[in-house]
């Protein structure tokens, strides 16, 4: 039998301080990692920076953008 879902609780300031440090990794604003994405031009780890920083998003609600 396995083992029951486990429910991880964060902070809305925990998330924006992934955040923070996401972009700090990659050395961009989100404002240019949205530009060079609107044009495909990303690294490997600038795609996976974006997938992360879309469920960030969605766990923010923050409809400002698509991450």
């Amino acid at each position: 039998m396995a083992p029951p879902p486990v429910t991880i609780k964060v902070t809305r300031e925990e998330l924006e301080e992934r955040r923070r440090v996401i972009l700090e990794r990659l050395g961009i604003s989100i404002e240019t990692l949205r530009h060079r994405a609107s044009y495909e031009s990303l690294s490997g780890d600038e795609w996976e920076a974006i997938d992360e920083l879309r469920e960030i998003g969605f766990l923010l609600d923050d409809v400002t953008g698509d991450f």
